[in-house]
């Protein structure tokens, strides 16, 4: 830890009393496929708070939170919340559980010391997976083309619609 980091206070989870948390920020690795499967899946998810997603070490990483040490935040992920309170590593996993709503109960658990050998085998996948796709980096999705002028099935030229003559429509259906 920096300094800088210790400006801020880290915490494990928001406590019970006058404290309410209304957003989470996330700070990962965009170039590891574990980190994005997993930002994927939070994103697919109902949250009790919003949560936004920031690539770790980009521009704007930097410029919002100037106070962190951002090489840390490459190696580990870390949470932030609206008040300016950070939090890594498992604490910062237990954040995003909690804001989940399917996990918050798990997270609860996790917090608290119970459940801590389940959690610690998931996590423990997850950077052996990590190290292991690392290894070998997955290049990023080629562009997907715009669709044609007229739209992906719009007739050809000839009438035809991939060299078959269009039927009748009926609502959003055509023969």
């Amino acid at each position: 830890m920096t300094p800088a980091d210790q400006a801020a206070p880290e915490h494990v989870v928001p406590p019970r009393r006058a404290v309410n948390v209304e957003h989470l920020t996330v700070l990962y690795d965009s170039q590891c496929q574990v980190c994005r499967r997993a930002r994927s899946w939070v994103m697919g998810q109902a949250t009790y708070v919003p949560v936004t997603f920031i690539a770790a070490g980009s521009p704007h990483a930097q410029e919002r939170f100037p106070h962190l040490d951002h090489g840390a935040t490459l190696r580990d992920v870390t949470v932030l919340d609206d008040d300016g309170r950070f939090y890594r590593g498992d604490r910062a996993w237990i954040m995003i559980l909690w804001a989940v709503v399917s996990t918050r109960l798990l997270a609860m658990d996790v917090a608290q010391g119970r459940r801590r050998r389940a959690f610690a085998s998931v996590k423990g996948a997850a950077e052996l997976a990590r190290k292991i796709t690392a290894a070998a980096p997955t290049p990023p999705a080629p562009p997907v083309p715009p669709p044609p002028f007229n739209g992906w099935n719009a007739p050809g030229v000839d009438g035809t619609v991939n060299g078959r003559v269009p039927g009748a429509c009926v609502g959003d259906t055509c023969r």
